[in-house]
């Protein structure tokens, strides 16, 4: 599919403004609809010349994943010294969770890489002014793995899920010239998207 969709993006990267990619769109909306596959969408579209500009929008369960690990406190990078730092992991979300809707009912969400396999490490920052209100920044691209030799290695360090076939789908794209990275800065809005105060975690030495 990876290789038949790199063939389009190739027939239709010249077409006139954004008419490629609305074409491009409606063939991977299509194929994989839903939130699901929000992982496999955004890998295809940053392989066959990226969106048309800056992503705005995200699916409801995306944004049910960023909520979760907003009041989870996944934030890998908080300290005594840093304690406002605004990346949030959304790793944690490839296990079941759940959460509270907008009416208090709780949501309950299967495991998944829907988001943790499109966007990862986020910036989220928090209204201080506890509207519930929140800006989500990210950028969708494949980092460099310096032991990576195009065509020739099994596996690119940062597209392992998706074994050698990703990696050759990224090298063709590449080839090519379709390959682009995404931005994203979307608003997202919930009561449960409050400051977090910072607090030191909890440890006990081994040797006690």
């Amino acid at each position: 599919m990876i290789n038949d969709l790199l063939k389009i993006g190739q027939q239709i990267k010249d077409l006139p403004g954004t008419a490629g990619l609305t074409i491009r769109d409606f063939i991977v909306d299509a194929v994989l609809p839903g939130a699901k596959d929000y992982h496999k969408k955004m890998f295809i579209k940053a392989l066959t010349g990226g969106t048309k500009g800056t992503v705005t929008e995200i699916p409801e369960e995306i944004a049910s994943d960023i909520i979760a690990s907003h009041v989870t406190e996944q934030y890998p990078y908080r300290s005594k010294s840093d304690p406002q730092n605004p990346i949030l992991s959304t790793y944690g979300t490839t296990n079941h969770y759940q959460i509270k809707g907008d009416d208090g009912k709780p949501i309950i969400h299967k495991p998944g890489m829907r988001t943790a396999g499109s966007l990862g490490h986020v910036q989220l920052q928090i209204d201080p002014k506890g509207t519930g209100k929140a800006i989500m920044t990210d950028k969708w691209k494949v980092d460099p793995d310096p032991n990576y030799v195009p065509w020739r290695s099994r596996v690119h360090a940062d597209l392992k899920e998706g074994g050698t076939l990703a990696a050759r789908s990224y090298d063709m794209s590449k080839a090519l010239g379709l390959y682009k990275d995404i931005d994203f800065r979307v608003g997202i809005q919930h009561p449960q998207l409050q400051p977090i105060p910072y607090k030191e975690k909890a440890w006990r030495s081994l040797e006690e």
